[in-house]
């Protein structure tokens, strides 16, 4: 009996599974709806992810490495960090970061090079001090997760510097070192160095985060084979509930589109 191939979503239904998490679903997937295939025009431009949906989908990369952590309330000044943050195209599967702030998603799919879409390298921010006091304690006491949570904020925050600093004197057991080795991959990828943060992640054993890691740097650096191979594998072992699944979804497509 010949089976019927399997037949990908579309653009618009990709967008709205993408979008479905959000505190604004119903109005975000109903423009996403209303989409074709290709031409979802300014259907988040201006969103602003819901600080506490943020914290939740930053913590998931954490079951993804396999690693069951207690419920960890948001530092006091996250909602800051999330309200002042730019939206990203690129975005690395790495904690203090969540799929909504992929936010335009028409300019990411109509992109002629992706390449432009980049992070591009910039000069250091210092972070608010309430992240600072509360990465400096956790640090200092040696918490984990929580101390590098600390650190990732700090980069989400723009303060690679500090970031860097941080990484040199974290101390953490055998089970938190991959954890740790994405997140230094992710820093390098927001400081501007896509090349030396795909060719770490190409070094990282196999696991959800470093496969759609490998996959979201592929496609922005132009390997769409490598990309396919990657996010396909990503997309399979995120559930269908995660927003991550959804953003690698559409990745994958991108992919497969321009491939």
């Amino acid at each position: 009996m010949t089976q019927t191939p399997s037949i990908p979503p579309t653009i618009a239904e990709l967008t709205a599974g993408f979008l479905r998490r959000t505190e604004d679903a119903e109005t975000l997937i109903a423009a996403a709806d209303a989409l074709g295939d290709v031409e979802p025009h300014e259907v988040s431009v201006g969103y602003r992810a819901e600080p506490r949906l943020a914290w939740q989908e930053s913590l998931e990369v954490l079951a993804a490495f396999g690693l069951k952590a207690d419920p960890i309330p948001a530092p006091a000044e996250w909602g800051s960090l999330v309200a002042r943050q730019e939206g990203l195209a690129a975005l690395p599967f790495a904690l203090a970061n969540y799929p909504q702030r992929v936010r335009n998603l028409g300019t990411l799919i109509e992109s002629g090079n992706l390449r432009d879409l980049l992070p591009k390298s910039a000069t250091g921010a210092a972070v608010a001090t309430g992240l600072l006091k509360w990465g400096t304690r956790h640090i200092q006491a040696g918490n984990l997760p929580h101390a590098i949570i600390a650190v990732a904020n700090y980069r989400a925050a723009g303060d690679f510097e500090r970031a860097n600093d941080a990484y040199k004197n974290l101390s953490v057991a055998t089970e938190w070192q991959a954890v740790v080795a994405n997140e230094e991959a992710a820093l390098l990828w927001q400081q501007g160095k896509h090349e030396q943060a795909a060719e770490a992640w190409a070094n990282l054993p196999e696991s959800v985060p470093v496969l759609f890691n490998r996959g979201m740097s592929a496609l922005f650096l132009g390997r769409f084979d490598e990309a396919k191979s990657a996010l396909s594998a990503a997309v399979a072992g995120l559930s269908e509930e995660s927003a991550w699944h959804h953003l690698a979804s559409l990745y994958l497509t991108l992919a497969q589109m321009r491939g």
